[in-house]
C-alpha cells in the first residue's frame, strides 16, 4: 500500500477535497494535493479565482512560521467556522507564552486550555466575511 500512496501522490492532482462551501459571493474550496493543503476562492460575481497555499490567521498569530493550522468546518450567512486540532493545544500554549499569539488570555483560560484532554472538543474560531477575501 505505501507504494500505491506514493504513486498517487506523484500524479500532481487533487487527492482530497477537505472543505467546500458557498458564502455570500464566494465559493471556497480547501483541498490536499497529497502533501499540502491549498485553498481556492472563487468570486461568483466577477469569476475571479485565487489559489492560496494555505490559510493564515493573522488575527491570532504574529507569524506564519509560528502558527497552527485552522481547518474550515462550516459556514453561515455571515462567516465561517474553523477549528484547531486538540492535539495542537500544547503548542498553542507554548506560542502564547513566548508572545507569538496576538490574543489576550487570562490565567483561567490558559489553565483551562492546558487541562484539556485528548477527547475534548477542538478550539473553534469564527471568521466574519468582509468585503474582500
Amino acid at each position: 500500500v505505501p507504494g500505491v500512496i506514493s504513486e498517487i501522490n506523484s500524479l500532481d492532482k487533487i487527492k482530497s477535497i477537505l472543505f467546500f462551501s458557498e458564502i455570500g459571493d464566494y465559493i471556497i474550496c480547501e483541498y490536499s494535493d497529497g502533501y499540502y493543503i491549498h485553498t481556492i476562492v472563487l468570486s461568483k460575481t466577477n469569476k475571479e479565482v485565487n489559489l492560496y497555499a494555505g490559510f493564515f490567521d493573522d488575527f491570532v498569530y504574529k507569524s506564519f512560521k509560528e502558527s497552527i493550522p485552522h481547518y474550515f468546518a462550516c459556514t453561515d450567512n455571515n462567516g465561517m467556522y474553523a477549528y484547531m486540532n486538540i492535539k495542537d493545544m500544547p503548542l498553542f500554549i507554548d506560542y502564547y507564552k513566548i508572545g507569538n499569539i496576538k490574543l489576550t488570555l487570562d490565567q483561567f483560560e490558559v489553565d483551562a486550555i492546558q487541562d484539556l484532554s485528548d477527547d475534548a472538543n477542538p478550539l473553534l474560531f469564527y471568521y466574519t466575511l468582509g468585503n474582500t477575501i
